[in-house]
């Protein structure tokens, strides 16, 4: 250490030494060691940009989310390292704690930014969480038990209302209707919702939903879903009410890419769960044969980099998961097939 007028500094290189055994710590999940080493640091300087953000990636990887969420926090508002760096780990955590009026907010004073290019990816999370939290909103005020229990008291024609929804509404007012119809346990509810599995034309993952409302009223038994110009045979009982209740080796593609994914890409992770979950959900009651889980787990990827607009080929991904390119391909039309990622 070193006088510095009237404050105390470390010398480069002990700060280098404390960065590189922080550095090991992190990658090998030592993480409390790690926050102690940079701690060092920024006991002294407490604004030193590396330190800062390998602090806010190490509370983010031990997830805890809030810790990082402060840290990054701090970087953004006092414009402390790579903006653009500090910008992808800051929205990660708010990601993480479903905070969306923050992501938009955060997201808002990028694109007011004159040093920041905001990506297409960017927006369209901007997008997807503004539906979120306008959905967050609605469920908060209009599909509490006890709201929908208040509106029929005071509305007796208000089932009817949310089956025209159901029947004619857009994707988001099928969702709200399905959303509020659970909380209705009538027979003609359960004979409407079943009746809305057999049609056409709604979106496959809408009908999951109903199925899970189905299950949500304490319905179970046989139903028939009519999905992808078939019709499906399935049990109430199996549908997921949560990403725990998917099977195991579904499961287990995730725990694969969380091995391979680069620690630093704090941001990959979030996106290819959500669009493992939106998958699993839109082809339900079927399951993807997931023999070889290394496979579906470079499909995913691959399929992750394409909608973050990242420069991967098939043959890398194959190359990095040790798994036949051909597996890769065949797997990630599934994926296409169903969620239209190339258009």
């Amino acid at each position: 250490m070193k006088n510095r007028g009237s404050n105390v500094v470390l010398l480069p290189t002990v700060v280098d030494f404390y960065l590189e055994q922080a550095f090991v710590a992190r990658e090998e999940k030592r993480f409390d060691e790690a926050i102690a080493w940079l701690s060092n640091i920024l006991q002294f300087e407490p604004e030193h940009p590396v330190a800062l953000f390998d602090m806010a990636l190490t509370r983010y990887e031990s997830d805890c989310y809030e810790e990082a969420r402060d840290v990054a926090m701090k970087m953004w508002e006092e414009e402390i390292g790579d903006r653009s760096s500090v910008l992808r780990l800051y929205l990660s955590c708010l990601i993480r704690l479903e905070d969306f009026d923050g992501i938009s907010r955060l997201l808002n004073e990028a694109q007011n930014h004159d040093g920041i290019i905001v990506t297409e990816d960017l927006l369209e999370i901007k997008a997807a969480c503004d539906l979120l939290r306008q959905s967050e909103e609605d469920h908060d005020a209009n599909l509490s038990r006890d709201t929908v229990i208040q509106r029929i008291a005071d509305n007796p024609d208000y089932p009817s209302e949310l089956y025209e929804k159901l029947d004619g509404g857009t994707f988001e007012e099928q969702l709200r209707s399905i959303e509020q119809l659970k909380y209705i346990h009538t027979p003609e509810t359960v004979s409407v919702l079943k009746e809305y599995l057999l049609l056409v034309y709604p979106d496959p993952i809408l009908k999951t939903f109903a199925v899970r409302a189905l299950k949500e009223m304490g319905e179970g038994g046989r139903v028939f879903i009519h999905k992808y110009n078939q019709l499906f045979e399935a049990n109430i009982e199996d549908v997921p009410l949560h990403d725990q209740e998917i099977p195991d080796e579904e499961r287990r593609v995730m725990e694969i890419i969380g091995r391979v994914v680069d620690n630093g890409d704090v941001s990959f992770l979030p996106f290819a769960l959500q669009l493992w979950m939106e998958y699993l959900f839109a082809i339900f009651p079927l399951h993807p044969a997931v023999r070889n889980t290394a496979s579906w787990a470079a499909a995913l990827h691959y399929a992750t980099a394409r909608l973050l607009h990242m420069d991967l080929t098939q043959k890398r991904v194959a190359a990095l998961y040790q798994v036949p390119l051909s597996s890769v391909s065949r797997n990630y039309r599934s994926l296409n097939q169903v969620l239209e990622i190339d258009s």
